[in-house]
């Protein structure tokens, strides 16, 4: 997954994974997730059946982080997904 997503150091913001195209019939039983870097914090994280969703804060701005999500299914599968995460100084309004 490359995927680059974006966030202000001073923002709270949320990202979610559509895992659906994955599990075919399987559903998700658990979710974490893990950053690469200290600096930004996760401050939530929750999911579906379907899909994970992690809310971030914080982060130094200029750099970029890699934001991984381990999954385990109903079926007992071990999945991840990684994306990279770039903090912004100020948010781009």
């Amino acid at each position: 997954m490359t995927v680059v997503a974006t966030k202000s150091a001073g923002e709270v913001k949320d990202f979610s994974i559509n895992w659906t195209p994955d599990l075919g019939t399987d559903t998700i039983s658990s979710s974490t997730f893990a950053i690469s870097l200290p600096g930004p914090s996760i401050t939530q994280s929750t999911n579906t059946t379907t899909q994970t969703t992690v809310w971030i804060s914080g982060g130094v701005p200029g750099t970029f982080y890699q934001v991984t999500n381990t999954i385990v299914t109903a079926g007992g599968r071990t999945l991840t997904k990684t994306f990279t995460l770039e903090v912004l100084a100020t948010n781009n309004l």
